[in-house]
């Protein structure tokens, strides 16, 4: 679960139902891809606009919850 920002949302709600919207599940869901830029081994590429739309996402994310 460590990287899975789905799952993580998940264990929130529990805390707070506000972690529950839509907005938020995609916006997880999203950002879920860029936990295997960490690893070596896998080939991910990057560009500018999946940057600005990670950041917003997260953004979201942190002023909907």
């Amino acid at each position: 679960m460590g990287h899975d920002l789905s799952a993580l949302r998940t264990n929130c709600v529990a805390y707070d139902v506000g972690f529950n919207g839509v907005r938020i599940i995609s916006h997880c869901a999203y950002l879920n891809a860029f936990a295997t830029i960490r690893y070596p081994d896998f080939m991910f590429s990057v560009n500018g606009e999946d940057v600005k739309r990670g950041i917003n996402s997260a953004k979201r994310i942190y002023y909907l919850s």
